[in-house]
């Protein structure tokens, strides 16, 4: 993925690992655990140590920096947060209260109240009866909140399979080739 594959880079150059001999071996032993679903890669590579706390509006100016330049002091937090996790727009996988949660941040081309239009969204979604995670909006500083989700991947801190539309229709989701329609 877009947002990923960003952070795993940039990870790498900060290890002196040269990004054009890491394999895609390699590249899955770097998720090991940490991905979306209920693979698993073993033997895991470990890139970064463990996080156990971190700041809801520092992790979004980080994740601008690094969309909008090659440096941030909090590289290594940014990946074990969420250096795993699919789409192109920059997010964390996190634990709060002993539920999994998808927390999402503004990507440079979005307004800086996306949290809040997506949870508008949400609501809008299960007002017309489509059924969702649950969702909510985490607090802010610097904007109107945070969009969040719990994870759809975890059941009962069970892990479970899933799959992309894109992967599933092996389209490349670097291109704009999908719709709702």
């Amino acid at each position: 993925d877009a947002w990923g594959n960003i952070l795993l880079n940039r990870i790498l150059r900060k290890n002196n690992l040269n990004i054009n001999e890491i394999n895609v071996l390699d590249r899955l032993a770097i998720i090991g655990n940490s991905g979306m679903g209920a693979l698993t890669y073993q033997p895991e590579m470990l890139v970064t140590d463990k996080i156990t706390e971190f700041d809801l509006d520092t992790l979004a100016n980080e994740c601008q920096k690094i969309l909008t330049s090659e440096y941030t002091d909090s590289i290594d937090t940014l990946y074990k947060l969420g250096g795993s996790s699919g789409g192109a727009r920059p997010k964390i996988l996190t634990t709060i209260n002993n539920e999994d949660w998808i927390i999402k941040f503004p990507a440079h081309i979005d307004a800086q109240n996306i949290g809040e239009m997506e949870y508008d969204y949400y609501q809008c979604a299960l007002h017309c009866k489509i059924p969702m995670s649950n969702s909510r909006l985490f607090p802010s500083s610097i904007t109107s909140g945070y969009f969040g989700t719990k994870r759809f991947d975890r059941v009962h801190n069970q892990k479970v399979h899933m799959i992309s539309a894109a992967a599933l229709l092996e389209t490349d989701f670097r291109q704009p080739s999908l719709d709702y329609n």
